[in-house]
Order: structure tokens, then sequence, then C-alpha cells
């Protein structure tokens, strides 16, 4: 069963906590994860692992230990250089990024959403909408299981703005609301052994 997962991926604790999530799914026999940020590409210039070395951002130990792309990757994202530098593209567009998760969502059985924060992150509502559509007119789509576990927006009015409410009532009508990652998971496994009923 595929699972897309979205949430927040702006902050390193925010993409932490996705892959986390990531690491749950695949933990359970049978479910495979679509985690955006673990799944965006790099063209790799043919020269990049000798400019790596050039720079002494990297050792050959290490570049033969790990993947370069991975390597690659980390660099851009700890600031330690920039992709004009390594002669790489300025990064995804906004259609790019939309192209590639909406083929995701529509392949995927099930979506796990992380809506923690003072309010439900944009992109991630926009993603919960679209999976609900989707739900209408595929029935093999098991539903939407989103974990909520902020203690700002748990109790109305609290210190955020509380659940959207056209957002709640879409998880409503098209799954669950969970505390835990565990029990997150729990709803997955239950859709995935068709012991869940579709919402």
């Amino acid at each position: 069963m595929k699972i897309y997962c979205a949430g927040p991926l702006f902050t390193l604790c925010e993409r932490e906590y996705m892959s986390r999530c990531g690491e749950a799914v695949r933990a359970a026999r049978g479910m495979e994860p679509f985690v955006p940020h673990e799944n965006t590409s790099i063209e790799l210039p043919a020269n990049i692992a000798d400019r790596l070395l050039e720079l002494q951002l990297l050792t050959p130990e290490t570049l033969a230990q790990h993947p370069l792309v991975d390597l690659v990757r980390h660099l851009v994202q700890t600031r330690a250089v920039t992709r004009k530098t390594l002669g790489l593209s300025a990064g995804s567009t906004a259609q790019q990024v939309f192209d590639k998760n909406f083929a995701s969502m529509v392949i995927s059985d099930a979506m796990l959403a992380v809506i923690n924060g003072p309010e439900v992150d944009d992109g991630t509502a926009c993603e919960i909408g679209i999976f609900a559509a989707l739900m209408e007119t595929d029935p093999t789509k098991k539903g939407i299981v989103a974990i909520h576990d902020d203690w700002r927006t748990l109790d109305t009015p609290g210190e955020g703005k509380g659940l959207n409410a056209f957002v709640h009532g879409c998880l409503l009508k098209s799954g669950v609301i969970v505390c835990r990652l565990e029990d997150a998971i729990a709803v997955l496994q239950s859709w995935r052994d068709g012991k869940g009923t579709r919402v």
C-alpha cells in the first residue's frame, strides 16, 4: 500500500519529523511511503566529485562511503556550498513540485498528514483537499489519517488559531485525526489489512 506523507518541510526539525513518519511507514509490513523532501532529484554535473574534492568539501573516503547525490544534498542543505557554486540548477520550480507531488498522490492508497503548528500548513491543507477530492472518484483510496498533537491548538481557544473548520471537516469526512504517530500507523495497517472501513 502506498502512503503519501504530507506535512510542513521548512525547518530541519519538520523535515526530520516527516522522515521519521516515513521510516515508521516503511517499518510496517506492506506499506511504502512517499515523503516529498526525500524524493527531490538533483541533476549532477559530470565533474561534481572532482569539484567537491578541489573545494575540500569532501574527502575521497567520504565519497567512497556515501552516495554522491546524498552528499551534495547535505552540503547544499547545510549551506556549506551554494547550488550556483556547484553549477546546479536553482532548484525546483513551483510547477515541478506540484507535478511530482500530485502524481504521487494519484498513485497513493492513503495519506498520512501532519497538521501540527499554530495553524495547518497551507501546502499540507492543499494536499489534504486534493486527496479528499481524489477519494471521491477513486474507490481504491482508503482515506487520510492526520496527526495532531500540538497542545497550542488542541483546546480552542488555544495559543494558536485552532484547526481551520474546513480542513477539520474535510479530515472528518475523509479519515481520522489521531494524537500519536503510533496510532496513525495502526490506522494505516488496519486499512492495509482491510479491517478498517473506507470513510
